[in-house]
């Protein structure tokens, strides 16, 4: 009898983990899809323009950090609070502290003495409104969006995503112009196999399963090391404005 139950337990195992991750991915995307309600009716509420996404980078990307007037304040790894959260721009629109991380995220870090989950672990474009050291929006590159009605294509543009946790310092999720061989900020690579939740403008939220599994940031830059990991990235680049 009692190999009969682990045989049975065996078999059962794998079913349940695919459905707890299945579970924690649908959970996300439920949280992605408030996130991107609030950042729209932010935007019909402040004549078209689109919530700050600015960012001040001291000395490198481990400090990064969102200003008072973004989205969210202060930095995922320089603080375990949710005050950043509270205190930002999107906050009345949203109420809910929660909708702001992925469940299949488990990690702690260490925040002084102890250590916790990050605050937030998601991000949102840094192609909409997105500032870096005082060059905000169209200052920072031509190819970023201030505006709404400026989106020619809603249902292509990434909005919000599931970012990977060693990643996870302001809430922008960057990346250069024409940008091919490598990646500045990493997307998550959690739930239902290794994949992201993403968000787009018009609304809806999809899964992307990544091609290449193994990719964690090493630096301000993350080389691109196969041809998978180059697919991931040019699928990425392809859902910018």
């Amino acid at each position: 009898m009692i190999a009969i139950i682990a045989i049975l337990a065996a078999l059962l195992l794998p079913t349940l983990g695919k459905a707890n991750r299945a579970s924690q991915s649908a959970w996300c995307n439920s949280n992605l899809r408030q996130l991107q309600l609030a950042w729209l009716n932010y935007a019909h509420d402040h004549q078209d323009r689109l919530v700050p996404n600015w960012v001040i980078m001291p000395t490198g990307y481990l400090d990064h950090y969102n200003t008072t007037n973004s989205w969210v304040v202060g930095s995922a790894m320089l603080s375990e609070s949710t005050d950043g959260i509270r205190q930002a721009t999107l906050w009345p629109y949203t109420g809910n502290d929660g909708i702001y991380r992925c469940p299949s995220d488990k990690s702690l870090w260490p925040y002084g003495n102890r250590r916790a989950p990050r605050p937030f672990n998601v991000a949102l474009s840094a192609a909409l409104n997105g500032g870096l050291d005082g060059e905000n929006g169209r200052a920072l590159d031509p190819v970023v969006v201030e505006r709404l009605a400026e989106l020619r294509r809603p249902v292509g543009v990434f909005t919000f995503i599931d970012e990977e946790e060693v990643s996870m310092t302001s809430g922008a999720f960057f990346f250069g112009p024409n940008q091919t061989n490598f990646w500045a900020t990493i997307p998550g690579c959690r739930d239902k196999g290794c994949g992201a939740n993403v968000a787009f403008a018009d609304g809806h939220v999809s899964f992307k399963k990544w091609q290449w599994l193994g990719r964690t940031r090493t630096g301000l830059r993350t080389y691109v090391q196969n041809q998978l990991d180059r697919a991931d990235l040019a699928w990425l680049m392809g859902a910018v404005p």
